[in-house]
């Protein structure tokens, strides 16, 4: 059976490994752990992460370098991060928060996609209490997206998905006099497309700066949407101030709800010059373009993934905001 020499895959384990080599020795991935297996070939009993098989001396260093060393929710050490294109699914949270890999479409097709225990990789539908298998053998994001596209039915599997989640309701024309703001809870985005929710959040961010600079520069979006009309401009606005009144933080940024302390008020969007109202609704039409969303889709309630600009060197800019790098 197999001997574990390692908990973790990291390079300081790899090398250890090396240490460890005798003759007739071959390694694996079984259960996400590094190895050793005696004799020429795998003992009965134990499967190695399907797809990377065995690993002789020789590929180890080419093994460190497919897989991802790092743990959802923190940074890998350098020389350790490995971009989600090239990363085998179920190494590492795909769409991860402190994730910097880029790729507009693959980012949202990782976050439906995961590595099922002792089943291989699933898709997972918005909306739908239920997962569609894909693969039994290992694949990359990047692979795999890949290899989606021409299969009719895999393909199909990410058309047609949800568009809004949770509470259902109807759609909105115009401003409602009567909405009861932080009492109703309309519907929301799908956790696939929250790249796309924090674009739009990084827009608000960026228009607020306006409160304080009447003069600020923040342009709209001239061409490659259709026009947004006046009223469109108040209805959007009207919409976004209602879920930013919804959604109070506190001033260490908790949730107003379940954090404690002083709890700010929201943006008032509405005090925004017009012009940076109507910049902001704009930059939020061409938002929605970007991941195949137009006034179809929206009637319709349904978004496909092959419609999401590929834009492969694409990181949502909150992130990279966040990591220091604008």
């Amino acid at each position: 059976m197999a001997d574990h020499i390692a908990a973790e895959i990291t390079l300081a384990n790899v090398v250890s490994a090396l240490e460890q080599i005798e003759p007739g020795d071959v390694y694996a991935i079984v259960n996400g752990r590094l190895c050793r297996l005696r004799g020429a070939r795998i003992e009965e009993g134990v499967t190695p992460m399907p797809g990377l098989d065995y690993l002789s001396a020789e590929d180890l260093a080419a093994w460190e370098a497919m897989v991802a060393t790092s743990t959802p929710g923190t940074r890998a050490a350098a020389g350790d991060f490995v971009p989600m294109v090239n990363r085998i699914i179920g190494t590492k949270m795909g769409g991860d928060e402190q994730d910097l890999s880029s790729g507009r479409r693959l980012r949202v097709f990782a976050i439906m996609v995961g590595w099922g225990s002792n089943s291989g990789v699933h898709m997972f539908r918005p909306n739908e209490n239920k997962s569609y298998p894909l693969y039994t053998e290992a694949i990359t994001y990047g692979a795999a997206m890949a290899d989606c596209e021409p299969k009719e039915a895999y393909n199909e599997l990410f058309r047609s998905l949800a568009l809004r989640v949770g509470t259902p309701g109807h759609l909105r024309y115009s401003i409602d006099p009567n909405y009861v703001e932080r009492n109703q809870r309309d519907p929301e985005l799908p956790i696939a497309l929250h790249d796309l929710a924090w674009e739009i959040l990084e827009d608000i961010r960026e228009a607020c700066f306006a409160l304080d600079d009447p003069d600020l520069y923040y342009p709209g979006v001239d061409e490659g949407i259709e026009p947004v009309p006046d009223d469109h401009v108040e209805l959007v606005v009207w919409a976004l101030q209602r879920e930013l009144n919804r959604e109070l933080r506190t001033a260490v940024g908790d949730n107003a709800f379940y954090g404690s302390g002083t709890v700010l008020p929201a943006p008032p969007l509405r005090e925004l010059p017009w012009r940076i109202q109507r910049a902001l609704v704009e930059r939020r039409r061409l938002r929605y373009k970007q991941y195949g969303i137009g006034h179809d889709q929206w009637e319709a309630g349904t978004w496909s993934l092959w419609d999401v600009d590929l834009d492969p060197e694409f990181v949502p800019r909150r992130l990279l905001r966040k990591a220091g790098l604008l």
